[in-house]
């Protein structure tokens, strides 16, 4: 990264830690991991704190760009025990919304997202730590997947980009800036240029 240009921040949320028992801290969590990929999209990785107005007011004060809901942990319909973290995704959600911001949800991300617009997410087998070839902007190319829940059918308003097999491993929304992957490409040893790409578009820094 170049030290004297000026780059897009992006708000990511962070994976909510059950308070300790001694001190009762309540802790959030990101792995580095997303730094080191927002960096490689030429992005600053912003963590967001799992209290909604906190976020939002973040959000704003430091002039989020873009957002990026990250993985991890469950939501509530999937047995997630992380309602801060869903009050937290729902507001940004709701602000995003309103300001035309666009939105990348990885993994648990795609999951809230599609359950907020009404998609049904089920139990999946075969999907949780393993590779799957899938055709990804008409290219195929092995992925490796990390979840228990997935999607067969997307909600009104969302196109599907990519599946393994029957369940839904991209989508994008029609008329929203808002896109959804089911892999994790801050998790790769090496970080694929396609991958980089990709997050620009979604994020609105690149056109495509």
């Amino acid at each position: 990264m170049n030290p004297e240009h000026t780059y897009p921040i992006v708000g990511v949320t962070q994976r909510a830690f059950r308070p300790t028992q001694t001190q009762y801290e309540r802790r959030d969590g990101l792995d580095i991991r997303w730094h080191h990929f927002l960096q490689a999209v030429e992005a600053i990785c912003l963590p967001l704190p799992n209290d909604p107005s906190i976020a939002v007011r973040h959000a704003l004060r430091f002039g989020v760009q873009a957002l990026v809901f990250s993985g991890g942990e469950a939501i509530a319909p999937c047995d997630g025990q992380s309602p801060a973290r869903d009050a937290t995704e729902g507001a940004l959600l709701a602000w995003a919304l309103h300001n035309a911001t666009p939105i990348v949800g990885v993994c648990r991300g795609m999951q809230f997202l599609l359950d907020y617009f009404g998609g049904k997410l089920r139990r999946v087998d075969g999907h949780l730590g393993v590779d799957h070839t899938m055709l990804i902007n008409g290219v195929a190319r092995d992925v490796r997947c990390h979840h228990r829940w997935g999607a067969y059918d997307a909600p009104s308003g969302f196109e599907v980009l990519t599946r393994a097999g029957s369940v839904i491993e991209q989508v994008r929304h029609v008329s929203y800036p808002i896109t959804g992957m089911m892999w994790h490409p801050e998790r790769r040893p090496v970080f694929d240029h396609r991958d980089v790409l990709l997050m620009r578009v979604a994020l609105g820094l690149d056109r495509g």
